[in-house]
């Protein structure tokens, strides 16, 4: 996997076909999505499920930022947040990722650079990218749920209300090690959704199972499924109508455990509701 990045620029695509992928998206979601503007205010990013999995987040991404008449992009040239340098602790190469990321803005005169909903993405690029620069990056970092939190703050754009329950599972490098617990929640009470806590939460919250990249290591399954259980049980108790998140990686953990364990909850991504419930 990391001699494919180190060739491509991610894991999940060569950069010669991320356009091409784009508008395959664009037209599967029907929604205008901006690829290689050569100026724009804010450059966007996505993960490698983006690309297979969880496409219609970026199409949900296009939505918000289209709704919000923001000045905004993805960039050929750097377009992959989650780093694998960063999970492998392979230091060229998380150095050579996360300087695309950062170069592309600052090419296109970006003010912000904004991470999907990863959280190993917002650890390689909120707490590590300056350890590059030798000093402040040169564009603002944040993650989708910052984004999000600071556009309905501002009422750039509006929400209808769900008007029911939701339980919300805090992805541990975005909560615990970033401390983004209070702007999910902001969120979901924008939605009108009643907030049931997990027993255990915010900081506190137990890991998917699949932290670190353990989601990826099938001699992990056991341990991964022992984590997946004290999270359903947590869920079930607090018995709420949604179980959100905000980490693409936990979703796909969270899923594969319902999978073995024939789980009837489905995880939904705090994104995509935020697109789906947004007022014309």
């Amino acid at each position: 996997m990391d001699r494919t990045t180190r060739a491509w620029g991610s894991p999940a695509t060569p950069a010669d076909d991320f356009a091409d992928i784009m508008q395959e998206i664009s037209e599967e979601h029907d929604v205008k999505i901006n690829v290689d503007l050569k100026e724009a205010d804010y450059l966007l990013s996505i993960a490698p499920a983006d690309l297979t999995e969880h496409t219609k987040s970026v199409a949900s991404s296009a939505r918000i930022m289209n709704k919000a008449g923001k000045s905004w992009t993805y960039s050929s040239a750097g377009f992959e947040a989650t780093n694998i340098g960063f999970q492998n602790g392979d230091l060229e190469l998380q150095e050579k990722l996360t300087r695309n990321l950062i170069d592309a803005a600052v090419d296109i005169g970006a003010k912000t650079l904004v991470l999907p909903e990863c959280g190993h993405a917002y650890g390689a690029a909120r707490w590590e990218a300056a350890r590059w620069y030798g000093g402040p990056v040169p564009v603002r970092v944040l993650h989708m749920t910052e984004l999000l939190d600071e556009l309905i703050k501002k009422g750039e754009i509006k929400l209808n209300k769900v008007g029911e329950t939701a339980s919300f599972h805090d992805p541990c490098q975005l909560v615990r090690r970033g401390g983004v617990e209070e702007p999910p929640r902001r969120i979901l009470k924008a939605l009108g959704f009643e907030i049931k806590e997990l027993k255990h939460h915010g900081a506190f919250a137990w890991c998917c199972g699949g932290g670190g990249g353990v989601a990826s290591n099938t001699r992990a399954n056991p341990l991964r499924y022992k984590a997946f259980e004290l999270k359903r049980g947590q869920v079930d108790a607090a018995d709420a109508d949604h179980f959100i998140t905000a980490c693409g990686v936990c979703r796909i953990t969270l899923d594969l455990g319902a999978k073995h364990f024939a789980w009837d909850k489905h995880v939904e991504s705090l994104l995509e509701l935020v697109a789906d419930n947004m007022i014309d």
